[in-house]
């Protein structure tokens, strides 16, 4: 039955892949010779993936059993790399996923911290960032900024010791992360690094577009998947001082990215949310949108974690899966009511490019529906 359901989406939408986007420029990506990467990819260094870069990050500043400050609102693949750290998590603030700016100076002025981690989460970039950053350099504390969900925001990644970001989370890519150094002290220790390239690189990429072109999401194929098909992605989390580079077809796509297209499209389906959610009964985990920032989608909280999981079953049944930014790490400790909150009770409407006006309202019709019937 379910090759039968292959097939029949092969015939259908041959030369489509998942989200409308065509498959042609992926296959001929790789022959394209251009090497021009976006300008504001000038300052980064490319990598397989963004939880590689992050890894890296982790394991030339040598972190292991250093306490280090963490936002517990993550998910498991961004912390992972850190847990032989000492972790002391610190919670976020609703509305606008803001960062405790003045507790996190406060501790690091009291406590020995080795680094600190911060999120741009949904693409914003905290303000008081300089801030946090001056006072990281006055105590001698490393600022890490994960930059995954804001890649294409103005100011990503200035503010701060080191960056790391995933490119495939904003841009149609099938891998490719990246890291990025702004301490002068910091540069001659990552100049050890060594970059690797193989055909499996390649290989692996081959792969995530043949997923997405059977529209094989519901798989939920996740790393552990890969690294048993890839055994070099495995060792590439063991604590070294090397990273795979990304794919040919990563590195052909970014140079046909268009940054400001994919902000524009974006921006206005974030905005179609909030026009469309404003006298339903949920609440905006981001309710405004600074002039600056690319969103990588559009959060909204449910009155309790039943209603949000009703209105999961309800939309599933339908063909409409959506996204939860994240299911908080068992390790968490509680007391965290923020970020237990946004795990329990939100959902992450999508605003990617290639989702149509007609599939948007689509959504937005199927939940009024469903908040109708479940509420």
């Amino acid at each position: 039955m379910y090759k039968r359901q292959v097939l029949q989406r092969i015939r259908m939408n041959p030369f489509f892949i998942g989200k409308n986007i065509p498959l042609w420029p992926h296959l001929s990506a790789i022959f394209d010779n251009s090497e021009k990467l976006p300008t504001f990819l000038t300052n980064w260094q490319l990598t397989f993936m963004g939880r590689d870069a992050l890894r890296l990050v982790g394991n030339v500043l040598n972190l292991a059993e250093k306490k280090v400050l963490f936002p517990c609102y993550c998910c498991i693949e961004a912390v992972s790399p850190f847990l032989d750290s000492n972790l002391c998590f610190y919670d976020v603030e609703l509305p606008g996923f803001h960062i405790p700016i003045d507790e996190l100076i406060d501790k690091i002025s009291h406590e020995q911290i080795s680094a600190i981690v911060v999120i741009d989460y949904f693409g914003q970039v905290e303000s008081r960032l300089p801030e946090l950053y001056e006072a990281c350099k006055e105590y001698n504390v490393v600022l890490i900024e994960d930059c995954a969900q804001s890649l294409l925001s103005n100011g990503v990644g200035n503010f701060c010791h080191v960056a790391t970001t995933s490119l495939r989370k904003l841009m149609p890519c099938p891998d490719g992360g990246a890291f990025k150094i702004n301490a002068t002290d910091l540069k001659p220790i990552f100049k050890s690094v060594k970059m690797k390239r193989g055909v499996v690189n390649d290989i692996a990429a081959l792969l995530i577009i043949i997923i997405d072109v059977l529209h094989l999401e519901e798989l939920n194929l996740n790393r552990g998947h890969f690294e048993k098909i890839f055994p070099f992605l495995k060792r590439m989390k063991q604590k070294t001082r090397s990273v795979m580079k990304p794919s040919h077809f990563c590195e052909r796509m970014l140079t046909r990215v268009k940054p400001d297209v994919i902000c524009t499209a974006r921006r206005e389906r974030w905005l179609f949310w909030k026009d469309q959610l404003k006298t339903l009964d949920v609440k905006f985990a981001m309710p405004t949108l600074a002039d600056n920032v690319c969103p990588l989608g559009f959060p909204i909280l449910f009155g309790s974690k039943n209603i949000r999981d009703n209105i999961l079953k309800f939309m599933s049944k339908r063909g409409i899966h959506l996204k939860v930014h994240w299911p908080v790490p068992n390790f968490i400790p509680s007391g965290f009511t923020t970020s237990l909150k946004m795990a329990d009770r939100s959902v992450t409407l999508p605003v990617f490019p290639e989702l149509s006006w007609a599939k948007m309202k689509h959504i937005s019709n199927l939940l009024k529906e469903a908040l109708n019937k479940v509420v």
